[in-house]
């Protein structure tokens, strides 16, 4: 159910949740940069949960309106990153 993406898409997935349709805080925009979008940007190997079916989610699964699971593969040291972006 993952699909791969470049470093923009991915950081650009997690900008747009983060602003929700206004600017970000610069404080939170810093973070962001810093600790999100550096490692997606450093990252070999990028991909993104996709659509999952019904009988994929829990019972609860409508509580999140908008997720976003990104998988970060830094192949070089070895690292693999899970961020998860939802509102609930």
């Amino acid at each position: 159910m993952y699909e791969s993406l470049d470093a923009l898409a991915a950081a650009a997935v997690i900008r747009s949740w983060a602003a929700d349709g206004a600017a970000t805080p610069v404080g939170l925009d810093t973070r962001l940069t810093t600790d999100v979008c550096t490692p997606i940007r450093n990252a070999t190997s990028r991909y993104l949960l996709g659509e999952l079916s019904e009988d994929a989610c829990l019972d609860y699964g409508p509580v999140h309106v908008e997720f976003h699971e990104p998988v970060l593969i830094e192949r070089r040291m070895g690292v693999l990153t899970l961020l998860v972006a939802a509102a609930d």
